[in-house]
């Protein structure tokens, strides 16, 4: 009886292991290839922050120290193995199962720090961690896991050559009486910073698709610096956002950054593509014809 008393006490104690161990994932096995990975950390009430995203091509950093107004932003070309190497991560550690402890409390100002994973419809999860948000044993075990991994990958790529893309943009608000082209049945959006960070690496993996596909020369995309870009919002009626993205090298000295540039020839020197952010898709590349 004794023995059977101490087994039951045993099992009970082991129990949140067992469940955690018994939980399936939902995450595929292997990367998907427009997952996105996100770690990020913000100061509380410090003017701080720190962003740093992956995907299976590029490693994009954002920071802003308190002493500094303007943020820092930078990318880089990763190796797919690395990224791949951080997604397995995702999966090991089964991260869409941890959870977080019940909060006591409230610690005001606290900073917070957090991962995010979008591996295609169905499968964004997010996990956050600090004073407001605790995670304890197993779940914090597997969070670190993950967590570490983003600074570990930053550091291999911090002093390498970066490249900067999407350098000129401006945020267009939609007009549905006079641009219902570019969108249908749709209303005006916004566009966060880490929505605007994700645009930027889908117009390099735009251009850089469109490119490997290109037979004609003229067609294909030249060096992205020499581009501005026009960003216009939209939500669809399924409450889907998506970003209509307008390319090009010649302003025809427009305010472009109030004012749409829409020309019919241009060649490669102009291209429009759409996004949708909460598919974590891009779609509908088009160069315009040669004038």
């Amino acid at each position: 009886m004794r023995f059977f008393f101490f087994g039951l006490i045993a099992l009970f104690v082991n129990l949140p292991a067992i469940e955690c161990d018994a939980q399936t994932s939902k995450l595929p096995p292997a990367m998907p290839e427009r997952v996105e990975m996100r770690w990020s950390e913000s100061g509380g009430m410090l003017p701080a922050y720190t962003n740093i995203t992956v995907t299976s091509r590029t490693l994009t950093v954002e920071e802003k120290k308190p002493e500094v107004n303007t943020p820092s932003k930078w990318s880089a070309k990763i190796a797919r193995e690395d990224a791949e190497n951080l997604y397995r991560l995702f999966v090991e550690n089964k991260f869409d199962t941890i959870k977080n402890d019940k909060q006591e409390g409230i610690v005001y100002d606290a900073g917070s720090e957090g991962v995010n994973i979008n591996a295609g419809v169905g499968l964004n999860f997010n996990v956050s961690y600090g004073p407001n948000s605790p995670l304890s044993g197993a779940n914090q075990k597997r969070y670190l896991a993950v967590s570490t991994a983003f600074g570990e990958l930053r550091g291999r790529y911090e002093n390498k050559p970066h490249f900067i893309y999407m350098k000129d943009y401006a945020v267009l608000d939609y007009d549905p009486r006079s641009e219902d082209r570019i969108f249908k049945n749709a209303r005006p959006a916004t566009l966060s910073e880490p929505e605007i960070t994700r645009v930027r690496d889908f117009v390099e993996r735009a251009v850089s698709d469109h490119n490997s596909r290109s037979v004609n020369e003229f067609k294909r995309i030249g060096d992205l610096e020499n581009y501005k870009f026009q960003l216009i919002p939209a939500t669809d009626e399924n409450g889907e956002k998506w970003v209509w993205v307008n390319a090009f090298c010649d302003d025809f000295k427009k305010d472009w950054k109030k004012q749409l540039v829409l020309v019919d020839d241009g060649g490669n020197c102009f291209f429009q593509f759409y996004i949708n952010l909460k598919r974590n898709s891009f779609e509908r590349f088009t160069v315009n014809g040669e004038g």
